[in-house]
């Protein structure tokens, strides 16, 4: 297999964004960290909403079991679409409202800020935007009485629809957010042993695991499996903070980047529902991509259920395990149950790999959409 050959299909720098996407954290980190802690000395609230769209409507799906594991302060994520059509009444002067988008411009997020603002909630935003475009953006905060948090990707602008960089930036800015405004109520050892995680040992995994070549080798095998079903339909599976993880990789790796149907599960929810595809009646039985969780996690026990009775239902060529701590272990993941709230963004890696090499195999230019831009709206829409 000529790979060489096949990244020349690579027209927004995807493999770029991917290997330099440790990178892009640390840099991030570095450069908004005095933000970070100017807001988190600032803002006083009695709850939490998050939003975004796309992979930044996953995100605080990820941050949210943080948060929860430290404060009793209600938090909630809401899909900016969602909010701002149905918007929830305890929204108000009382509410903290993280917004995160990449360009700084989405339409749906720029309509749930508009929303909050008109509710009296301090505003924070999240973006990849340095430079204050011409129309409204998540930047007019910065004048409206709210803060901006920068992300600074490498390469910058990412070009590429499904965003890696951004996405892992983003993931640690948040993180990083939330863990310095719990520091200013309740310091404790805890809170500084997850500070100290996520500064500098996550960053530095996110790098090592995005350049290894055992990893990316591994992608190119995971994207040869999945070409064998890449016209049927994937189920992509996780357990709680790992599980916006899968539906990342279903909806925005497979779906926007491969161009392949995925469907996202819950692990909890095997039992209840997905295990029935298994039956006789089900003649064609889907692919199973399932993300392993850290051998000290309660749920270890339901995934080894999926996997066996996966296994001999569907049959072993019909699963593919992602287990970030497995495909290299020369990169030490380290285990606990703070390192297992802080370590969804490492199973990203491998899936990016997959769907970057899977897109290629099948001829598919992985960072481009023909169809729909990040930015939505009903008169664009219709223009398709």
């Amino acid at each position: 297999m000529n790979w060489g050959e096949l990244e020349r299909i690579d027209s927004t720098g995807m493999k770029e964004a991917i290997l330099l996407q440790g990178e892009s954290v640390k840099v991030s980190i570095k450069e908004s960290h005095k933000a970070i802690l100017e807001v988190a000395g600032s803002v006083r609230f009695k709850n939490v909403l998050m939003t975004g769209a796309g992979d930044k409507y996953l995100i605080p799906m990820i941050s949210e079991y943080l948060w929860e594991y430290f404060s009793d302060i209600p938090i909630k994520t809401v899909h900016s679409r969602t909010l701002t059509d149905s918007p929830p009444k305890w929204i108000g002067k009382n509410t903290l409202a993280i917004l995160l988008s990449q360009s700084g411009t989405t339409k749906d997020t720029l309509d749930a800020m508009d929303l909050c603002l008109s509710r009296g909630s301090t505003c924070v935003a999240i973006t990849n935007r340095w430079e204050r475009p011409e129309d409204r953006s998540l930047l007019d905060l910065e004048e409206e009485g709210g803060y901006v948090i920068r992300t600074r990707t490498k390469p910058y602008p990412e070009k590429s629809l499904p965003s890696t960089g951004t996405f892992h930036a983003t993931l640690a800015l948040l993180n990083l957010l939330l863990l310095e405004i719990l520091a200013f109520s309740q310091r404790n050892s805890e809170i500084d042993y997850a500070l100290k995680l996520q500064t500098e040992a996550i960053p530095d995994l996110i790098d090592k695991l995005s350049k290894s070549s055992r990893v990316i080798e591994w992608g190119k095998l995971a994207a040869k499996w999945g070409l064998n079903y890449v016209d049927k339909m994937f189920y992509v599976m996780g357990d709680g903070a790992r599980y916006p993880v899968a539906r990342k990789h279903a909806l925005i790796m497979l779906m926007e980047g491969v161009k392949s149907d995925a469907c996202d599960s819950r692990m909890e929810e095997f039992v209840h529902s997905l295990v029935e595809t298994l039956e006789e009646e089900n003649k064609e039985k889907k692919p199973l991509i399932i993300l392993k969780p850290p051998s000290q996690t309660k749920s270890l026990e339901t995934f080894q259920l999926v996997k066996r009775v996966w296994e001999k239902q569907a049959g072993k060529e019909k699963i593919l395990e992602v287990a970030p701590q497995e495909i290299d272990k020369e990169i030490l993941i380290p285990q606990g149950n703070i390192e297992n709230l802080l370590s969804p963004p490492l199973y990203a890696i491998p899936l990016e790999w997959q769907a970057f090499y899977l897109a290629l195999l099948r001829g598919i230019d992985p960072g481009v959409s023909r169809l729909v831009g990040k930015i939505r709206s009903a008169d664009t829409l219709t223009k398709i």
